[in-house]
């Protein structure tokens, strides 16, 4: 079944059910983060001080639909830590050795993840304190297949979309305890608006983790990503 081509199609984020034991295995190292002190309390939480009503509400994605090729594909907020090296940011008073060590683990986790979905390009590994989020945005500055990974321990965390079809908001929930999985295709500045997928996402009460990969748009990535789907899907 080409997924890919029916998530295209429909201009949808697409619910993957993750069945894979090495995906799963190679997930399940990402944990070591979860409240983990030498994570916690040695990086930054960007944005600390901001709350979601402002950016995640309905009037925001508007504002941010209505700016067009304007806008420059990034959110303009996140309240989060990063798990990545390349975004993380050093809290007041860290330790280096634990900075280094987070920046290990890190790399050492998205190596294997990365060999067993055969993919090359980690676009986000972020922690979503509680009230953390990220704001309305449509990643047109680098467009791709995607595949976003998110845990938590309860159900009340979300990834939000636009669907330009229905002109509805979509919430995608977590699965309390578990790993979801998200695919979808982030338009370019070049293509129509009704193909941008407009998402943010938001952590209430708890601790969200949210790790996600990208595939170029050739004919080769488009049947890489719908080749990984797959592999996810199936039971081993």
């Amino acid at each position: 079944m080409n997924y890919t081509k029916t998530i295209n199609e429909n201009q949808v984020m697409a619910p993957v059910i993750i069945k894979n034991k090495y995906v799963l295995d190679a997930l399940n190292n990402f944990l070591w983060f979860w409240k983990n002190p030498t994570f916690l309390d040695n990086v930054k939480t960007v944005c600390e001080k901001e709350t979601p009503e402002k950016w995640t509400n309905e009037e925001h994605l508007h504002e941010i639909m209505a700016q067009g090729n304007t806008h420059e594909g990034y959110p303009e907020a996140c309240k989060s830590k990063s798990l990545a090296p390349n975004r993380l940011v050093e809290a007041i008073g860290h330790d280096r050795r634990a900075i280094a060590e987070c920046i290990e683990k890190f790399i050492e986790y998205n190596t294997e993840l990365s060999q067993v979905l055969a993919v090359r390009n980690n676009a986000l590994g972020v922690m979503y304190p509680p009230g953390g989020f990220i704001s309305w945005h449509n990643n047109h500055n680098a467009p791709g297949y995607n595949l976003i990974f998110s845990y938590a321990e309860t159900n009340t965390g979300y990834f939000e979309y636009y669907d330009s079809v229905t002109e509805q908001i979509v919430k995608l929930y977590d699965t309390a305890g578990e790993w979801t999985c998200k695919a979808g295709y982030f338009a370019s500045m070049e293509e129509p608006i009704e193909k941008k997928v407009y998402h943010s996402a938001s952590a209430p009460d708890d601790y969200r983790m949210t790790i996600s990969y990208i595939f170029n748009r050739s004919e080769m990535g488009n049947g890489l990503h719908d080749e990984t789907i797959e592999e996810i899907m199936t039971e081993i």
